[in-house]
């Protein structure tokens, strides 16, 4: 698991903004399933009370296909941290 000491505060262009508070996180898992037909890639990070608190998605491209680098990085960061 991650551990944080200070909450993070997010901002970005359009639709990112709020703050995670890492106190808060208990458990971070790596998903990959079928969403409307197409392969989809996530580490989500759960709050103590079992709900999502954070989403991160591997990206794609202009064919709406997985990026083939970012999801090889993703499976090896999995590998690694969930033996």
């Amino acid at each position: 698991m991650l551990f944080f000491e200070v909450p993070y505060n997010l901002s970005g262009g359009t639709g990112l903004h709020g703050h995670l508070r890492p106190e808060r996180c208990a458990g971070v898992a790596f998903m990959e399933r079928q969403f409307f037909g197409r392969l989809s890639a996530s580490i989500l990070l759960f709050n103590r009370d079992g709900g999502v608190m954070f989403k991160i998605f591997v990206g794609r491209d202009d064919k709406r296909e997985l990026l083939a680098d970012q999801l090889a990085k993703f499976r090896a960061l999995a590998d690694r941290l969930c033996k």
